[in-house]
């Protein structure tokens, strides 16, 4: 009880930490302030968690650290455990089940300089970067998952390369199966004038709204739970995270709200899905243009028809 006692204290009490560690110490025998692990191991946790393709119990991760590393399981599980009480990973829970997983309760470097950050916290994007609130909720697309950032990226290509926003006039985006909204924002942040965000789901409707006033976009985004084939063109870029069969049965519905040499921008499906995606797309009606791809994830980027965008030309 004493020992117990004395732990807590040290958790609770940051100033006072090395006084309690060398109670601690007398107690258990453990060198509660020791850091005698070799130099790296913390990106070796950090890449073998980020990179998995599945996601890991704290045993299995341990243990995997420990063959990897060469240190001792315990000492896999105390920088583990370190990297956790300082938000670098997190614990999630799933059917009774518990994983470590990276946390995203922080800035997330999403790559083309975007960065998703918590609402809550002070934090300057790198010049000519943006910067995504996203508040903590149910719905997809917080960028704890490699198709979240895939889009991003692809989005922000996309935009760059092909979209004189000074000479092309109004451009619109459409998000498909939007979740938290955060396609649909990062799109109006990287200069669509404005954006609709569909999704069936009631609730990730709500979080997308919360996500959009955040930004101050709620006057640029319109959340709707209408169906695609409902919507009303034309647009510009057309954004959607879903796995591969939604995506594949989209090809026919696109047809009616996507502008003349609109791009598309998809992901949520796997490598060995790509050639099924190109094939659900086929080059008489659109023109392949990029691939990324991350933990065996895949998104890619096409355009529709003819335009006289620059894309068109190329």
């Amino acid at each position: 009880m004493i020992a117990q006692a004395l732990i807590l204290a040290f958790f609770t009490n940051p100033s006072d930490r090395a006084f309690y560690a060398c109670i601690i110490s007398f107690f258990t025998g453990e060198n509660t302030l020791q850091t005698d692990y070799p130099e790296g191991l913390r990106s070796v946790i950090a890449d073998e968690i980020g990179k998995a393709e599945r996601r890991y119990t704290p045993g299995e991760i341990e243990r995997r650290i420990a063959a990897a590393s060469g240190v001792p399981v315990r000492t896999a599980r105390k920088v583990i455990r370190e990297m956790i009480r300082e938000n670098r990973l997190a614990y999630t829970q799933q059917l009774g089940h518990t994983f470590i997983e990276i946390s995203y309760r922080q800035v997330v470097d999403v790559g083309e300089k975007i960065v998703l950050t918590p609402p809550d916290i002070d934090y300057d994007p790198p010049p000519g970067g943006i910067r995504i609130r996203i508040a903590s909720g149910a719905a997809f697309g917080m960028g704890d998952h490699p198709t979240t950032r895939i889009s991003l990226r692809l989005a922000a290509w996309t935009l760059r390369e092909f979209f004189p926003f000074s000479d092309s006039g109004a451009t619109r985006a459409i998000d498909i199966g939007c979740g938290s909204g955060v396609l649909a924002i990062g799109a109006c942040l990287l200069g669509v004038q404005e954006a609709v965000a569909i999704d069936i789901d009631a609730c990730a409707r709500v979080e997308a709204r919360e996500n959009a006033r955040l930004n101050n976009l709620d006057d640029r985004i319109r959340i709707s739970g209408e169906d695609a084939g409902a919507i009303s063109g034309p647009f510009h870029l057309v954004l959607a995270n879903l796995r591969y069969p939604t995506l594949a049965a989209l090809s026919i519905t696109l047809r009616n709200f996507a502008a003349p040499g609109a791009a598309l921008v998809f992901s949520g499906f796997r490598e060995n899905e790509l050639q099924g995606i190109l094939e659900a797309y086929p080059p008489e009606s659109f023109t392949f243009l990029k691939t990324l791809s991350e933990n065996g994830w895949c998104g890619a980027a096409l355009q529709y028809g003819p335009s006289d965008l620059p894309c068109a030309k190329k």
